[in-house]
């Protein structure tokens, strides 16, 4: 495996220009204290940008907190897909028909720490109390203590670099995120590998899921013991080995999850799988969303509890509700058998689109009410899925191309898009005020750009249990 960098002028434009920008802006800090502490929330919040390239075969990763770019590998293709996990830490990556994975080498560590600690809040902060009442407060021995933190936290923020891992599998011709997993089609079957678990030395993907045959989308994961499969124009819902629904489903291409709901792509329609727990038993639910069957779908995106999908012109919120509320005239719904859930769909308020096609949509990942819709004529929609009025539209290029040309990814507070026609790459956040264009940056490697996702901790919720939280992601 080729592991060797690429260390770039330290002045490049785009090694500047990334640096530290989807995670702060401003100016220089006005104390040490403040300069510290930025430095730790860059170093918190620091992502790494992974990007496959048109004219060779190698994948490259931007380290945002090192400020250089990484020769991380080949693969067996140019161009190849990517597809990032659930958590942001990795991503799968198709070349041609080979699948590969890459780490990104960061670490969840309040996650890790939650796990390997515990979390009693009120214990805590009694026993802090306890101490500083029988000891006291010594100003200098706490600021020593504190450099030692420091000191700890920096070691602990030396993250591994990012890798190509050994784990592959062949024959590839698609692959998913699903609930905590990359699910890949190969050779007409469903194999899953447990995307939480990367880090695992002995992870390898699990046997093939051959029933039902000749399948022609990978699985989806619902649960721990159910799944969607896709042959024959219909989607099966399995529970282990047991049939358990049908729902027609041809040519499915995309699909979003969010908590219980399901919402699939069938050629262009919208349908839904909903899997209800109720102690230990399970209600499934399918079917179409209504007023969406006659619309040529192009893709889907989810903020972990609402789902949107889009055509070239036009973008809805898909939404369960439980209860059988009244609806707005912009609201249309369909009645699941028990007629006590619905999954329900409203239109979005989308500024004039001037002719020009929806290219990309994605949420940002800890402002998930913050969508991205990213249009032809080059304009960057901030569409607040809770208050319109705070929507508001970037101008980033003037040139009027094709969707092809432009690329977008999300952070936590903020979008990287990238231009290939016009070699720039676009950086806009919100750290500072509402979003806006921190830097618009012209490199010649941009032009080759094929695919790109933002690596960083994002906090999904596919295995949180609380059914009145409907969490999950898109793909």
């Amino acid at each position: 495996m080729n592991t060797s960098r690429t260390h770039f002028p330290a002045k490049s434009l785009l090694v500047l220009a990334i640096s530290g920008a989807l995670v702060a802006c401003g100016g220089s800090s006005s104390s040490k204290k403040d300069e510290h502490d930025h430095q730790h929330d860059h170093d918190d919040h620091a992502g790494r940008l992974l990007f496959s390239v048109n004219n060779n075969d190698t994948l490259f990763v931007y380290d945002e907190a090192e400020n250089e770019f990484d020769d991380i590998g080949r693969v067996t293709d140019k161009a190849a897909t990517l597809v990032l996990a659930d958590n942001g830490l990795s991503a799968a990556v198709l070349a041609g028909t080979s699948l590969n994975i890459v780490f990104s080498g960061l670490h969840d560590d309040e996650h890790d720490h939650d796990e390997e600690h515990g979390h009693d809040d009120e214990h805590d902060h009694d026993e802090e109390h306890d101490h500083d009442e029988e000891h006291g407060h010594d100003e200098e021995h706490d600021h020593d203590e504190e450099h030692d933190h420091d000191e700890e936290h920096d070691h602990d923020n030396e993250h591994d670099h990012a890798e190509l891992l050994a784990i592959t599998l062949d024959s590839v011709t698609k692959v998913i995120a699903t609930r905590g997993h990359f699910s890949a089609l190969s050779n007409g079957a469903t194999q899953l590998l447990n995307s939480d678990d990367i880090e695992n030395p002995m992870l390898a993907f699990e046997t093939a899921i051959t029933t039902p045959a000749s399948q022609t989308y990978p699985g989806i994961v619902l649960d721990a013991e159910h799944r969607v499969f896709f042959a024959d124009n219909n989607a099966y819902v399995y529970d282990g080995m047991d049939e358990e629904a049908t729902l027609a489903c041809a040519n499915p291409t995309h699909h979003a999850e969010a908590g219980e709901l399901t919402v699939i792509n069938c050629g262009g329609t919208a349908k839904y799988v909903v899997l209800e727990a109720h102690g230990n038993h399970h209600h499934i639910y399918t079917g179409d969303v209504a007023d969406l069957s006659a619309t040529n779908l192009t893709n889907l995106t989810s903020n972990g509890h609402d789902i949107v999908a889009w055509t070239s012109s036009n973008a809805w919120i898909i939404a369960m509700d439980e209860h059988d509320d009244s609806h707005t005239h912009d609201m249309v719904s369909i009645q699941a058998a028990n007629d006590s859930l619905t999954v329900e769909a409203s239109a979005l308020t989308l500024p004039a689109l001037n002719d020009a096609s929806i290219c990309q949509a994605a949420f940002a990942t800890e402002d998930k009410d913050t969508l991205g819709v990213l249009t032809s004529n080059g304009r960057l929609h901030l569409i607040n899925v809770e208050d319109d009025k705070k929507n508001r539209t970037l101008e980033l290029d003037n040139t009027n191309t094709d969707c092809n040309s432009w690329h977008l990814a999300a952070g936590a507070e903020a979008f990287l898009v990238a231009n290939t026609v016009e070699s720039k790459l676009y950086l806009i956040d919100a750290h500072d005020g509402p979003y806006h264009i921190h830097s618009r940056i012209n490199d010649s490697r941009i032009s080759e750009l094929a695919h790109m996702v933002y690596m960083h901790v994002s906090h999904d919720d596919h295995d949180d249990h609380d059914h009145d939280d409907h969490s999950g992601h898109d793909h």
